[in-house]
């Protein structure tokens, strides 16, 4: 498969990727979060074991170590007085082979955190308490994106709660809470905010939405 798109044309190669050569990893489910590190290295999300695993540029596999996750959703690099970080939205959820790649019973909560390159966690957001979520209101992150100040930006950073209540939260850099939005705002409610961008290439930034079921971005 090739596509073409301008100047540059891009190519399907199936088996780039040398990864563990086991049942989970050959069966089991995946998300879409990859990243690319500025020593050009390949990081993505290993769901069967809940492994976070590293490739070269070639797709030679480097190395892993266990994230303690139930499911990265969203894999999002950002880059802090020169070391650069890892944002994981977990959705706290994940599809099982021997279930039909149903959800298993007895799910963890979402979680959202920040790791070192080597998986060392230094931050977990914590849930906001709204009245959303009292009573039993599902809380599933599904993406993470950060303004960051290398770019101008301010620190913030927003978590889309896509498979559960359908909000946006807003997060200061230190990871304080400082507000949400579920596009009541204009133009009608969120149903499953799946990922979220910081577009900075305007005089003001601006937050891009991905509103999954209601077919649109916003």
């Amino acid at each position: 498969m090739r596509l073409d798109c301008g100047n540059d044309a891009y190519e399907w190669i199936d088996d780039w990727a040398g990864g563990p050569q086991t049942d989970s990893a050959q069966g089991g489910w995946a998300h879409h979060g990859v990243v690319v590190t500025e020593a050009g290295e390949v990081i993505a999300f290993h769901q069967g074991e809940s492994t976070v695993l590293v490739f070269d540029r070639d797709g030679s596999f480097l190395r892993s170590w266990n994230s303690d996750l139930t499911d990265a959703h969203g894999m999002t690099l950002v880059e802090e007085n020169g070391t650069e970080y890892l944002w994981i939205a977990d959705n706290g959820a994940k599809r099982q082979p021997s279930l039909g790649y149903e959800y298993a019973t007895g799910e963890a909560g979402g979680q959202v955190v920040k790791m070192t390159l080597d998986g060392t966690r230094v931050m977990s957001l914590k849930r906001p308490n709204l009245p959303v979520y009292r009573g039993g209101g599902k809380y599933s992150p599904t993406w993470v994106a950060v303004n960051e100040e290398r770019h101008g930006g301010n620190g913030d950073v927003w978590v889309a709660d896509g498979y559960g209540a359908s909000y946006v939260h807003r997060f200061s850099k230190n990871g304080d809470y400082i507000d949400s939005i579920n596009g009541e705002e204009g133009g009608g409610a969120f149903d499953c905010p799946h990922a979220i961008f910081i577009d900075r290439r305007g005089t003001d930034a601006e937050l891009y939405v991905a509103d999954r079921a209601n077919s649109r971005i916003r």
